[in-house]
């Protein structure tokens, strides 16, 4: 660890405390590379909910930068972003599949407009042979 974040430590911290920390980790920044990665690993926990019950979810392009975009900050990391896709995706999924809206075999399309995140529900295509 470097001498000037020991420094800043022991002026902000009494010696007693600081010799009940183990070790201390210093985190860089989160990027957007990996705030998408981070979306797409809580969009394909939803999905796997949703399959379970034959409905689907498409993420747009214009979706995955408004979480990106919103759900991140410096001071809290990531932990916005569960938050925002609670809010803004999972509660509204669950509202369309209990008002009947979202069907066996929908597709739930999760897209952005300039108010925000839109759920829109689509039946799944059918293959006529």
């Amino acid at each position: 660890m470097s001498e000037r974040l020991q420094d800043a430590l022991k002026s902000k911290f009494r010696p007693e405390f600081l010799n009940r920390i183990d070790d201390i980790v210093v985190f860089k920044p989160l990027g957007k590379d990996e705030i998408r990665h981070i979306v797409d690993i809580e969009i394909g926990k939803l999905s796997d909910l949703l399959i379970e019950s034959d409905l689907q979810i498409e993420l747009t392009l214009s979706a995955k930068n408004y979480l990106v975009d919103n759900g991140y900050s410096i001071e809290m990391g990531a932990r916005p972003l569960k938050r925002l896709i609670q809010k803004e995706i999972e509660n509204r999924v669950s509202e369309a599949i209990i008002n009947g809206e979202a069907k066996n075999g929908s597709i739930l399309v999760v897209d952005s407009n300039e108010s925000g995140i839109i759920v829109m529900v689509k039946e799944e295509a059918k293959v006529f042979s």
